[in-house]
């Protein structure tokens, strides 16, 4: 028999196998590696075992909505404030860009990703290209900046600094 036959004729095996594969390969390269990434993937092979019970899936969908109606909302009622059409299909595609962007690795405050994703999600839905731009820059700088600032307060208030959370002297929080 082939090595590879024992898995292929149970489906529910190839995540496992290939997780044990690739730590292996992994472990070669560095032993911490190796632990790591297999700490990663078993972490994540746990939550995509949810899917497969089938009990779970209605909270999931529900969990989700309260997730996702909430934020396209958001966009939504954002459209008018810049000009463009009261669309909810306008909506959920700035919602697709918008969240998109967020999972691409970029800098601090997803600065020029969100803005090129979401203008781009708005000027596939038919939105005027400058509408868009201006929507995504202002869309981005309403959330980022009261965000921003209320993290800093809170630092503040907690007797925080930035060089401290770096891990630079002074780095645990005085007493109130």
């Amino acid at each position: 028999r082939l090595p590879w036959s024992r898995t292929s004729t149970r489906p529910w095996r190839w995540p496992t196998a290939t997780m044990g594969t690739l730590c292996r390969l992994a472990g070669r390269l560095s032993p911490k590696l190796g632990v790591t990434l297999e700490s990663i993937l078993t972490t994540f092979h746990q939550g995509l075992m949810v899917l497969g019970q089938t009990h779970h899936l209605p909270m999931l969908v529900l969990y989700t909505l309260g997730v996702w109606v909430p934020m396209v909302l958001e966009y939504w009622v954002f459209l008018p404030a810049m000009g463009l059409p009261l669309s909810l299909f306008m909506a959920c595609m700035a919602f697709a860009g918008g969240s998109l962007a967020a999972a691409v690795p970029a800098g601090p405050g997803y600065v020029g990703t969100f803005q090129l994703a979401c203008m781009w999600a708005l000027s596939m839905a038919g939105a005027d290209p400058k509408e868009a731009a201006n929507y995504s820059l202002v869309f981005w700088a309403v959330q980022y900046f009261p965000l921003t600032a209320a993290g800093l307060y809170t630092m503040w208030r907690r007797g925080l600094t930035l060089k401290g959370l770096s891990g630079g002297k002074g780095s645990s929080p005085q007493p109130s």
